[in-house]
């Protein structure tokens, strides 16, 4: 059994005072440093945290940007092809009504040459003619 005497005092003494000092140079002193590292860590935490959602919003800012301008993008090709279909539209439609006036004006000249070369040939058929009556009736018309 344990016998209680002076030893056991001496012992006890000196337990408590390697307790305490022990718990004030050796216990304390990591716990605050473990206390220090977890407040460092949550500070990490809060600050990685913060830097993702401002990475974040960036992200989204960019994607809205880049989806804006290929709407942008979209709506210039398709006004210049519009544009451009129009301006063929134009084109071809003067062309058309080029075409038309040239057509039109080769068949005024047709005609025009047509009755120039009747006219010619009525003009020539009585001359042909008189000279015929004439060489026929020996008198000159």
């Amino acid at each position: 059994m344990v016998e209680l005497n002076e030893t056991f005092f001496i012992q006890l003494v000196n337990f408590l005072i390697m307790v305490f000092f022990l718990n004030h140079f050796l216990f304390r002193p990591v716990m605050d440093v473990l206390e220090k590292r977890k407040k460092r860590l949550k500070s990490f935490e809060t600050e990685a945290a913060g830097l993702k959602a401002k990475a974040e919003k960036v992200v989204a800012d960019y994607e809205k940007q880049l989806s804006d301008i290929r709407k942008e993008t979209a709506e210039i090709i398709s006004k210049a092809r519009l544009e451009a279909q129009e301006g063929q539209n134009r084109v071809v439609s003067e062309a058309r009504l080029q075409f038309s006036r040239q057509v039109e004006d080769g068949r005024e000249q047709i005609r025009k040459e047509a009755e120039e070369a009747s006219a010619a040939i009525n003009k020539e058929a009585k001359n042909i003619s008189g000279r015929i009556v004439s060489k026929l009736l020996g008198v000159e018309v």
